[in-house]
């Protein structure tokens, strides 16, 4: 938790009066966290004009540390030949509570938190936290 502060801090340090810090986080799926994903293609298009790329992913979670474990695979054709990669990593998830007071801890004050970037309210539906913070007076 220190780390996470001392960030938010730094980012408090860099804003100019007036300025505005916004982030967004994915909301956790307590159906995902608990079963994982396993191979799910969760990207199969262009990602440019004529550049196709199938994304697939698998993820298990450990509720303890609040953390999981993400494989992507990502496969695409290049110059005619068939290409595959693969990307393993650790990804830490939040609650919404925890972020409002991760940053009441931290120099930063909280403005607003939405559910999209159309300013919605959080929703059972929502898949982001939109943060919105701003530097104290």
């Amino acid at each position: 938790m220190e780390d996470q502060i001392r960030c938010l801090n730094r980012v408090h340090e860099h804003l100019e009066p007036g300025g505005r810090f916004i982030f967004d986080l994915y909301i956790p799926d307590l159906d995902i966290l608990r079963n994982g994903i396993h191979d799910q293609v969760d990207f199969d298009d262009e990602y440019e004009k004529g550049k196709k790329l199938v994304r697939i992913i698998s993820s298990n979670s450990d509720m303890a540390s609040q953390t999981s474990n993400v494989r992507m695979t990502f496969k695409w054709d290049e110059n005619g030949q068939k290409r595959e990669a693969e990307w393993n990593f650790l990804m830490r998830f939040f609650f919404r509570y925890e972020l409002e007071h991760l940053i009441r801890l931290s120099n930063l004050k909280l403005e607003a938190v939405y559910g999209d970037y159309e300013e919605n309210p959080v929703r059972r539906d929502s898949k982001d936290f939109v943060l919105v913070c701003s530097r104290r007076k």
